[in-house]
Formats: structure tokens, C-alpha cells, sequence
């Protein structure tokens, strides 16, 4: 997952592809879980 910083955000760079969702559910993670994951980041360095 590569993840950009866009006005002191950052957010995922790319939407996963079918293959990707694929290996994911497999693994029994979603989209949402990542999307929150890079919230949580944002967050996270927004304290420092």
C-alpha cells in the first residue's frame, strides 16, 4: 500500500485493485479497516 502526503495529509495513493480486495478478504481485512488505519495515522502524527 503506498500511502502520499497531500496538504499534510496523508491518505492512500492508489485504490486497490480487484486482485488486491481479493487477498485481503482472503486475510479477513476490508478496505474501510485499511482507510481507518490511515486515519489513525493522521492522527497520530498530528499530536506530535
Amino acid at each position: 500500500i503506498q500511502i502520499t502526503k497531500v496538504n499534510d495529509v496523508y491518505m492512500r495513493k492508489y485504490a486497490f485493485s480487484a486482485k488486491q480486495k481479493q487477498i485481503l478478504e482472503c486475510v479477513g481485512v476490508d478496505e474501510k479497516y485499511i482507510n481507518n488505519l490511515v486515519l489513525k495515522y493522521n492522527n497520530f502524527i498530528g499530536k506530535k
